[in-house]
């Protein structure tokens, strides 16, 4: 395991500050295995998980076809 440098360990006690990151912390340790069982929630948290990490969505292209593997 890689030792973390002075600032990154700075950066983790700068997030642990956060009211807000530990309410989400905490939910997310409540739901624990949960958001699959609900499909709206699951898509609730990619929305907001990408709200935080600044994610630029990509520009929808429709998928065109009539039959489709998983």
């Amino acid at each position: 395991m890689a030792k973390l440098s002075d600032s990154e360990k700075n950066d983790f006690l700068e997030f642990s500050r956060s009211p807000q990151l530990r309410h989400d912390m905490r939910m997310l340790k409540m739901n624990r295995g949960g958001f699959i069982k609900n499909i709206d929630l699951y898509i609730r948290f990619l929305n907001e998980t990408n709200e935080m990490i600044n994610h630029q969505p990509k520009k929808f292209k429709e998928i065109k076809g009539k039959f489709f593997l998983l």
